[in-house]
Formats: C-alpha cells, sequence, structure tokens
C-alpha cells in the first residue's frame, strides 16, 4: 500500500504535533513532582519525639488581604486567646510541656530578641504584644535559638502561622465554617540548625468543627470563626504527624 507525498506530509506532520503534547505533557508532569517535592520537608522523627516541653516564639495569624475581619474589637487581646489556645492544643496532642504567653513575653531573653527582631509596624495581622511574627523568628540565628531555648529550659522551639481566608460557597451550605486556615509550622530541637518539624501552607481538612478549649471567652462572629480556623488547621497537622508516627512503629 502507497501513500502520496500529502499523505505522507500530513501523516509526518500530525506525527511531530503528538510528540509536541506528549513533551508538554511530560514537562508540565516533572515541573508539578519538582514543586510538590521543593515543599516537602522530612521530618526528624527522633528530634520529635525527644520533645518534652517547648515555647511558641514565633506566631501570626494572617487576615484575608483582600477584605480584613471588622469584628475583632481588640487585635492583640484577641491575638492572646489564639495564642494560648494553640499551645494548649500542642500540650494535649503531643503531650508537651508548653510555657505561658504571659511567662514568655517579660523573660529578659525573650524581650532583647522582640526588640531586636520585632518590626513593630502596624499592621493587620494578629499576634500579642511583645512576639515575634513566624517571618521575624525566622532572622534568628541558630546561636540565638539555642540560648533561647536554654533561657526558657525547654526541649524545644515552635513557629507559627496561619494564613485566613475566606471559604467560597460550599455544597454543605450556610453550616460550613466562614473561614478556613493554611498553617506553616517550625519545631526547632535538639542539636539540629534547621527546623525539625517543617510544614509550610499545609490546608485544614473539612471538618464540622473542632471543640475549642473552654474559658477562652471567645466574642461570636469574626473572632469565634478565626478561631475554628485556626484550631481545625492545627489539627489537620497533628492528625497528619500522628498518622506519619503510627505508620513507622
Amino acid at each position: 500500500m502507497s501513500h502520496s507525498k500529502h499523505e505522507i506530509a500530513y501523516l509526518s506532520s500530525l506525527a511531530t504535533k503528538m510528540r509536541l503534547v506528549f513533551a508538554i505533557n511530560l514537562c508540565a508532569l516533572l515541573s508539578t513532582l519538582v514543586l510538590a517535592t521543593a515543599c516537602v520537608h522530612r521530618p526528624n522523627t527522633k528530634a520529635i519525639r525527644k520533645v518534652k516541653s517547648a515555647a511558641i516564639i514565633g506566631f501570626t495569624v494572617v487576615q484575608p488581604r483582600e477584605k480584613p475581619l471588622t469584628g475583632i474589637d481588640n487585635t492583640f487581646k484577641t491575638a492572646a486567646k489564639y495564642y494560648e489556645m494553640v499551645a494548649e492544643q500542642l500540650q494535649t496532642a503531643r503531650e508537651w510541656r508548653m510555657t505561658p504567653l504571659k511567662a514568655l513575653q517579660p523573660h529578659r531573653d525573650y524581650h532583647e530578641l522582640s526588640l531586636k527582631f520585632g518590626t513593630h509596624l502596624l499592621s493587620n495581622d494578629l499576634r500579642p504584644t511583645g512576639i515575634l511574627s513566624q517571618e521575624e523568628q525566622v532572622n534568628l540565628s541558630p546561636k540565638q535559638r539555642k540560648s533561647l531555648q536554654k533561657a526558657l529550659m525547654v526541649d524545644g522551639l515552635v513557629s507559627v502561622s496561619f494564613v485566613i481566608t475566606r471559604r467560597p460557597p460550599s455544597p454543605e451550605g450556610p453550616n460550613a465554617p466562614p473561614l478556613t486556615a493554611k498553617i506553616s509550622f517550625d519545631l526547632y530541637a535538639g542539636k539540629q540548625v534547621k527546623s525539625v518539624w517543617h510544614l509550610a501552607s499545609l490546608p485544614s481538612e473539612n471538618a464540622d468543627g473542632p471543640t475549642l478549649p473552654n474559658g477562652l471567652q471567645l466574642a461570636d462572629g469574626d473572632e469565634r470563626d478565626v478561631a475554628i480556623a485556626i484550631s481545625s488547621a492545627l489539627g489537620t497537622m497533628l492528625k497528619q504527624r500522628q498518622q506519619d508516627e503510627a505508620d513507622k512503629k
């Protein structure tokens, strides 16, 4: 069976296009895999398990940029509630003895670092008075972290941030939480220079709503909605770590 020159040219052109489409799809797949791999940080399980006490030295709640929340009257006071809630959730899930916020704020060593590295610029982001943001604590040197860890008498130093976003319309209807959060987390512990437990922008799983600690006195509306989003994101992270540890046993 013979083909005309026109048919041969057409088939050759078609084959070239198919190879081009395949190459483009392959490049897209490889790019996705590279990006995914770049975001993965294998936790140091051995170092994590040795932690029995910790202090949260970096803390930020990033409000929605397109429309900051207006139902929060006192941002510093509210941020302190969120800080205490996160500390309690970590303490319950990991059985860590957490340094109270009221003990960390006036601590001489931490206060000096806060003055040195804290920008103290006006911002819509939420954090307690005198506490470094997660971005600011990154500027601490390994030596400064080790010195602070020793001064606070803890096994680990935690830095955490939550990026709050408004949830798009959901099939769950009006009962779905109006806000969601992505958590970024670091734990510095042991002799390791880098974070032994690192997560970046982990989204929270859909949940019916976490059980918030008693005594926080959260106002209905934005203040409570943010707390639910934070607790859900942290719960997702802790559940993931628990499952990973169980799989390795």
